[in-house]
């Protein structure tokens, strides 16, 4: 293990003084931790899947195997896991962990291509992956997080990426997870732009009984742009509750969060869009929208859009809205000769490829859509109808903010899973 690793581990050593985990629906700072530390960490593989231009100057290496040269001085702070160990104990405790990772520099004006990398798991783990782009450096990352199955054990994942995107440099980025439905995955994603930069990210979550994501955008350079997509499948009695964050720090930014989930059986979906816009951050243009497709009577969604802005000179707004098929759509396709099967998916296929749309590059779009459409429901339920409700709410900090709820409920303790000690 490199000197790197030992030093993030020794800097995260108190993660069990942290009290609190962020999360509305769950405390997670209750995770049975002590389990997963008498386990001990499990063997992760390695996966290059594909590189289409990885040159000598062009480093793409393990964090494990990191050299002195690997960054230059403007990402000296990179990986440093440049959180607060007090603020999540999740991130504390990955901190103190963290296994290896990949690592992708791009130097100045060269083009990486794409490039997908893949990590499988068996057992516990906590892994860490840097993208690194300096001036007008161009690049297309697909990073998948997988684990193998295993019949009854509960796996805890933590994956956390940082981007940095320097002037004028494009970065297209899928994060996917893709864990089994006995495991917990918690992922983290901090992303900054510098003057002029470009990132499109999709964040994908398919796997895990429990799943967090979180992802935070840094605007910190005039006319960058930054452009999220969370993505969710849920069933059976999974819980993916997402987290999209775009801080705008300096004039003349840019960006749009969007959430789209589909939820079957029981599951649950939770998505919370936010942005924040400085005082120092004067013509702003920035949007967010959520949705969920409720495919069951029994699936319950909650979407909350906030703002948070310190200075008139800008454009932001939101919007949020959960509900089933709707009916008079699928009428028409059936009239068109499909069967409600036939009609029902190709409505669902439609609903994720309106967001996988925004993606530039063509194999990113064609990959996720693949995914996708692999754990679509081949045959969703008839849904009752529901209302949906629409209330606002206040957040000390914050404007008030409108939820768009249905069916929501308090999810069931994961006491009995024996990783959890709440709801």
């Amino acid at each position: 293990m490199s000197k790197m690793l030992d030093a993030q581990h020794a800097r995260y050593a108190g993660w069990n003084s942290c009290q609190t985990a962020d999360g509305e629906y769950r405390d997670f700072s209750k995770f049975d931790f002590e389990r997963v530390q008498k386990d001990g960490m499990g063997k992760v593989e390695f996966e290059i899947v594909k590189k289409e231009k990885i040159e000598n100057k062009i480093r793409l290496v393990r964090l494990s195997q990191l050299g002195a040269d690997d960054f230059p001085s403007q990402f000296m702070h990179a990986p440093g896991l440049q959180f607060d160990k007090k603020q999540d104990k999740l991130l504390a405790w990955h901190g103190a962990h963290v296994q290896d990772g990949f690592l992708l520099r791009v130097p100045a004006g060269a083009d990486a291509g794409l490039v997908h990398l893949r990590t499988k798991a068996a057992g516990h783990s906590a892994l860490h992956h840097v993208i690194a782009l300096e001036k007008g450096a161009k690049a297309q990352v697909i990073i998948e997080c997988m684990g193998k199955d295993s019949s009854s054990a509960i796996h805890l994942h933590t994956d956390v990426s940082e981007a940095l995107v320097g002037p004028d440099a494009r970065l297209t980025l899928a994060t996917i997870q893709s864990y089994p439905a006995n495991d917990w995955a918690f992922s983290h994603h901090d992303q900054r732009l510098d003057a002029f930069a470009s990132l499109s990210h999709a964040a994908l979550a398919l796997g895990a009984e429990v799943s967090r994501a979180r992802t935070l955008n840094r605007l910190a350079g005039r006319n960058s742009r930054a452009e999220s997509f969370q993505l969710f499948l849920g069933e059976g009695r999974q819980f993916m509750d997402m987290e999209t964050c775009s801080r705008h720090q300096v004039p003349d930014t840019g960006g749009e969060m969007s959430c789209r989930g589909a939820l079957d059986g029981h599951g649950i979906g939770v998505y919370r869009g936010r942005i924040v816009i400085d005082r120092a951050a004067p013509n702003t243009i920035s949007h967010q929208s959520g949705s969920a497709l409720l495919l069951s009577p029994d699936s319950a969604a909650d979407i909350i859009p906030s703002l948070q802005v310190d200075n008139d000179q800008v454009e932001a707004g939101h919007g949020a809205t959960v509900g089933g098929l709707d009916a008079r759509e699928r009428f028409y396709l059936r009239s068109r000769g499909l069967t409600d099967a036939q009609a029902r998916r190709l409505m669902m296929e439609g609903y994720f490829q309106t967001a996988l749309a925004r993606m530039p590059s063509i194999g990113m779009r064609e990959y996720l859509g693949g995914l996708i459409a692999g754990r679509l429901p081949a045959h969703a339920a008839e849904e009752r109808p529901r209302a949906q409700k629409m209330e606002m709410t206040a957040n000390p900090g914050l404007e008030a903010r409108p939820r768009a709820r249905a069916g929501i409920k308090e999810p069931a303790s994961h006491a009995e899973s024996g990783l959890g000690e709440g709801g």
